[in-house]
């Protein structure tokens, strides 16, 4: 079991929907990606891995996985965004 988690590699757009989630009033942008900036830190220091590329910044990571939790995020009130989650009705 030790092994599986020295392999664990942590996805940008779980970390960014963990955080939304988290947040559940929405939070701004900014503060999204001081969060993931954060914990992209936190995770590295404790030994895991995250799917980044050497050169990104946290800005660029968060613009990116915004785009592909495009259909799952709501932006009210223009800056802040909040997950729209419903059920589903495919049973198939």
């Amino acid at each position: 079991m030790h092994n599986l988690q020295d392999n664990i590699v942590i996805m940008t757009t779980s970390m960014i929907a963990s955080i939304i989630l988290m947040s559940r009033k929405g939070i701004i942008e900014p503060i999204l990606i001081s969060k993931v900036e954060w914990l992209i830190k936190e995770i590295m220091k404790r030994g895991s891995k995250v799917t980044i590329n050497e050169h990104s910044t946290a800005s660029l990571i968060v613009k990116n996985g915004l785009k592909l939790l495009d259909k799952t995020l709501v932006l009210s009130k223009r800056t802040v965004f909040e997950m729209s989650i419903s059920p589903s009705n495919n049973f198939e």
